[in-house]
């Protein structure tokens, strides 16, 4: 397996990540830190441009999979009224 065949779920949080797949992320980040400190001022515009650019598209992703949620805003709504009223329940016990 190289580097590329890694493939990790870029809304999933690390720490609910697999070992192995943790370590194959920390490889690819090393191994982007070893590329980048060899590039040009043109080139690191770029890189900074195009992990923008992919963050903006994950975090629209992530927003439409929430806007897919049926009723969520009602729902949300809902969660507002009871917290406001105290009307809550303990989800620790």
């Amino acid at each position: 397996m190289t580097l590329t065949d890694v493939e990790v779920n870029p809304s999933t949080p690390e720490d609910f990540l697999d070992s192995e797949t943790l370590v194959q992320v920390n490889l690819m980040q090393q191994k982007i830190q070893q590329y980048i400190q060899n590039l040009s001022v043109e080139n690191l515009k770029m890189i900074l441009e195009f992990a923008a650019y992919l963050s903006d598209k994950e975090s629209e992703k992530a927003t439409q999979e929430i806007r897919a949620i049926p009723n969520i805003m009602e729902h949300l709504k809902e969660a507002e009224m009871d917290l406001q009223s105290g009307c809550l329940i303990d989800w620790e016990s």
